[in-house]
């Protein structure tokens, strides 16, 4: 099918998209500037526009697109593009070099005039813990359903190199690690918002529905997980859900010769936009939190919450709350943690059946603290519509 593309692409490879369009039998024009282009929206010259994802591209263009119903398809050419024009609510990203397959595939999927207005509301929290069992998989879970419950689309990622857990503590099968097979299809610029569902499956249930992409089941897949198609996968998920939660492992070594196993947590904490870090509430769970959690500091890309889970008197006095704040607030300069109570059969309940705490034990201690913190979390809304529709048409198909 024809269609009528303006190219705003600079140099060369304005001129091999441009040329690639024509040849597939495409109606091109090229724009040299943003005035340019807006004026081909509200004269309606154009279906779809093909851009350069420079710093330029902003919600003064994005606005006049939506408003004549013109589709939008960027070519980012780095990392950190990729994620400010997610942010900006544009879903069809594709690198600066793919292929013109790769470009048309996106023009097809493109929203156009039936499109709802772009969101401007969605958001990454990294969950993570150190060595010890905190509790870093158990909070991760119990805030994918949280936050669903609130009524947002939420994609969990297990992106734990050494022990992915995710998929066993939901009773999903993870023969094929639906992360890693996202990272490859992002390797090959194949990765789209109908790939990640199909790749994914669904865990909780009615209102605590969410989808979860797989960790690989074998520490040694590590090398399935690189870093740069971690954070493409990232983009992504972002595009069609309002949350999206990614698990990781604990160690964040580096290894400037090369590969790094712990590269995709670092990469993680990195591009997201909130970092949950779990501590557990005993006195060797806190000496090994404040021992690494600077390290942690110079890793992220956004802000920090601590969560110490499990909190009782039996590991620290009969005053657990206050000893726990005040070992952090001592030792680490941290002020106003989480606190999450233990409620162990509560839990167990949970991986029983293999099943988030909401829906197992609505009522206990730790779930309330759970949701607070959900609630503390959730990203605000362009439009406070609710989205139940929504998540049914984007990760109801494909379900496994």
């Amino acid at each position: 099918m024809s269609m009528r593309i303006a190219v705003h692409v600079g140099g060369e490879r304005g001129s091999e998209v441009a040329a690639e369009a024509q040849r597939h039998g495409h109606i091109v024009t090229r724009v040299s500037g943003h005035p340019e282009l807006v004026a081909a929206f509200a004269e309606r010259l154009v279906d779809v526009a093909i851009v350069a994802g420079d710093a330029a591209l902003s919600v003064d263009l994005l606005a006049p697109a939506d408003a004549t119903g013109v589709r939008m398809v960027v070519l980012a050419s780095t990392v950190a593009q990729r994620r400010r024009l997610t942010r900006l609510g544009l879903h069809e990203v594709v690198d600066a070099r793919a292929s013109w397959s790769v470009i048309e595939a996106a023009l097809g999927r493109a929203p156009g005039n039936s499109a709802e207005p772009r969101s401007f509301s969605a958001v990454t929290i990294a969950v993570w813990g150190p060595h010890g069992a905190p509790g870093r998989t158990s909070v991760a879970i119990s805030l994918a359903a949280e936050l669903a419950m609130l009524d947002r689309t939420v994609v969990l990622i297990d992106a734990d190199t050494h022990a992915a857990s995710v998929a066993p503590a939901l009773g999903l099968a993870d023969g094929a690690p639906g992360f890693a097979v996202a990272c490859r299809l992002a390797r090959s610029g194949e990765l789209t918002s109908a790939e990640v569902t199909r790749v994914s499956e669904l865990a909780g249930a009615g209102d605590a529905e969410f989808r979860v992409l797989t960790g690989i089941p074998h520490s040694s897949r590590w090398t399935e997980v690189h870093p740069e198609n971690v954070e493409a996968v990232l983009a992504e998920c972002r595009g069609e859900a309002d949350v999206v939660v990614v698990d990781v492992g604990a160690s964040l070594e580096r290894n400037e010769g090369g590969a790094a196993r712990d590269a995709a947590a670092i990469a993680v904490l990195a591009a997201a936009d909130v970092v949950v870090a779990v501590a557990a509430a005993d006195p060797l769970g806190l000496a090994r939190f404040v021992r690494i959690v600077p390290h942690v500091r110079d890793l992220i890309g956004g802000s920090l919450i601590t969560v110490v889970n499990r909190v009782r008197a039996s590991a620290l006095g009969a005053r657990p709350r206050e000893q726990a704040a005040s070992a952090l607030a001592r030792f680490a300069g941290i002020h106003g943690a989480v606190m999450i109570p233990d409620d162990r059969p509560a839990f167990d309940v949970a991986m029983l059946e293999a099943a988030p705490l909401a829906t197992v034990a609505p009522r206990s201690a730790a779930r309330l603290a759970l949701r607070d913190l959900a609630l503390s979390l959730l990203p605000p809304r362009a439009d406070h519509a609710p989205r139940r529709r929504d998540r049914r048409r984007v990760l109801t198909p494909g379900r496994r």
